[in-house]
């Protein structure tokens, strides 16, 4: 016998989201439940990697999230409009975000961002930012009113001081961003 689910029930519904109750049966036939949250709709999220070229330093956020009551260091990332391609997600994530104007180079499959917990779907593109440009000599955010975001401009070299320097500060590294630096060998 596979595991299967049997039942799934909407428990709360937000504004964003909804805290789901999941009946399902295991692998020996033992009925059990689990809770999850996920998003309203089918709304996936991009997470994007922008890299300055030539200079090579990666553009790095610090974004407040009241879920931790403090200060994430992450990647630009943001939600996929209906009808929007992955990639013109990430370009405009990118462009509201830092300022910045880029170019999509790779784009991975959709990956779940914490299956234990959510469904939500999440694809990561690796963004070129060509530093000659005008509109990237001074990029100035166009952030929602809500948004609290400082945008900084790391060495690859100079990542592992600067993460250190802002978990003394009291800021916590998103499960994305660490992976990708795990990846690289930067951390």
């Amino acid at each position: 016998m596979n595991s299967k689910v049997n039942k799934e029930e909407v428990k709360h519904s937000g504004k964003f989201l909804e805290f789901k109750v999941i009946d399902w049966t295991d692998k020996n036939g033992n009925k059990a439940e689990w809770e999850s949250i996920g998003r309203k709709g089918d709304t996936e999220a991009v997470s994007i990697v922008p890299i300055l070229v030539p200079s090579m330093k990666y553009v790095i956020i610090k974004i407040f999230r009241p879920t931790v009551d403090g200060y994430v260091i992450t990647f630009p990332a943001g939600l996929v409009d209906k009808g929007e391609s992955y990639e013109a997600s990430a370009v405009r994530e990118l462009k509201e975000e830092t300022g910045y104007v880029g170019s999509v180079i790779k784009t991975t499959p959709p990956n779940l961002s914490s299956a234990g917990m959510t469904d939500e779907l999440v694809t990561v593109s690796v963004v070129h930012i060509d530093e000659s440009l005008p509109e990237n000599q001074n990029p100035i955010q166009n952030l929602e009113s809500d948004e609290d975001i400082e945008v900084w401009l790391v060495r690859e070299g100079d990542i592992k001081l600067f993460i250190d320097d802002e978990i003394k500060k009291g800021s916590v590294l998103s499960g994305r961003f660490t992976s990708y630096l795990l990846g690289k060998d930067l951390i």
